[in-house]
């Protein structure tokens, strides 16, 4: 009786039925080779200095054997990964050795780029059933596994749209804040930005058919085809993200303390809404403010009526008047001057001021005789 594996017989031919990573990233799957000898610990180290992931060198002399392949190779094996019969076809009906067309999308792997599209080479079985060890184009001494899903032996279809692989876009959707999860498990936002540059890596997660995954910097993500744009998007007025443009428009202050003030300069952020022009941050604001392309300007408004300023209390000698938000327009109520009139009409154009009485929730015109 004996606890080891009975060793093969000098001149023994065997198969080799176990994975590529336990052979020391050969392509020696389903290969038949001879029995030499013993294992050697010596040889064995050699072949760990060239793949650091194979196993300890000490436990093949105990664990293997030398085979002599057909192409003059001597490499040890492991007793576990030899068999007297040829193993199972691989998965998916593909063979060692056979060249595929990567369809998943674009990535890292251990430094190596793997993009859309790219050829790769059968290795041997994976770990996992749903996946083949293949080696990655220009450096075929890496390995990983690849899902059976991504690998096919015709050429992913076209991208949609028409895009082209690796092809710089402009993004000009509505600008977004995402979280992917850090080298330190923890999920940090990242931001994609209208009229951000970045590259189309591949097709879409869900495989939507107007979409595609782009990569923006360490950001991946899924857009659609109408969100991107070969030239970099206009924005509404002409402004470019970055412009340093002044509000014309009446002066508003919001509950959170931030406010929109006639006269006052900012920069343009990013693209707003459909309903509103762009997004702009003025000094002292927390946060980027929506205006209509009219209410902006790339110089300084022009002074107001009557040699008025922005901010400057007056008092009200025009009748009282109720409106239907439950504002109230008073006789010798004092009021703010917000900007120049013009929101009820060409009638005040020039000849008026916008004033915001205490307690209102707007602005309103009245002419300067009042």
């Amino acid at each position: 009786l004996s606890r080891d594996h009975p060793p093969p017989n000098i001149g023994e031919q065997l198969y080799v039925v176990g994975s590529s990573k336990a052979l020391q990233r050969k392509l020696l799957y389903g290969m038949r080779g001879e029995v030499v000898g013993p294992a050697d610990s010596a040889r064995h180290a050699r072949e760990v200095l060239e793949d650091p992931e194979a196993r300890f060198p000490a436990s093949i002399v105990h664990e293997g054997v030398a085979l002599h392949f057909p192409n003059n190779s001597t490499i040890d094996c492991y007793f576990a990964d030899l068999s007297s019969g040829p193993p199972p076809p691989l998965q998916g009906g593909f063979s060692v050795g056979e060249r595929l067309h990567y369809t998943g999308p674009s990535g890292i792997f251990t430094d190596v780029r793997l993009a859309h599209s790219a050829r790769v080479m059968v290795a041997g079985p994976a770990a996992s059933v749903f996946q083949l060890n293949v080696l990655l184009p220009g450096k075929e001494s890496v390995m990983k596994p690849v899902s059976l899903d991504y690998l096919s032996r015709d050429p992913p279809p076209t991208l949609p749209g028409g895009l082209v692989l690796h092809e710089e876009l402009y993004y000009n959707g509505t600008s977004t804040t995402t979280f992917m999860l850090s080298n330190f498990g923890e999920f940090e936002p990242q931001q994609l930005v209208y009229g951000q540059r970045g590259k189309v890596s591949g097709f879409a997660d869900d495989q939507l058919a107007d979409a595609v995954e782009m990569r923006f910097g360490s950001l991946r993500i899924d857009c659609r085809v109408d969100e991107l744009s070969r030239t970099p998007p206009l924005l509404p007025g002409g402004y470019s993200i970055g412009d340093h443009i002044y509000f014309n428009g009446t002066s508003v202050y919001f509950d959170d303390g931030d406010q929109l003030v006639h006269g006052q300069q900012g920069v343009v952020t990013e693209r707003g809404s459909k309903d509103y022009g762009l997004m702009v941050m003025f000094p002292g604001n927390s946060e980027s403010i929506a205006c209509y392309p009219t209410e902006l300007s790339p110089d300084p408004p022009p002074p107001l009526p009557g040699g008025y300023s922005v901010g400057e209390l007056v008092y009200y000698t025009g009748g009282t008047e109720k409106k239907k938000n439950g504002d109230r327009v008073l006789y010798g109520a004092r009021a703010e001057v917000t900007g120049p009139a013009g929101d009820d009409g060409a009638a005040y154009a020039g000849k008026g001021l916008a004033l915001l009485f205490e307690g209102n929730k707007h602005s309103y015109d009245s002419l300067l005789t009042t």
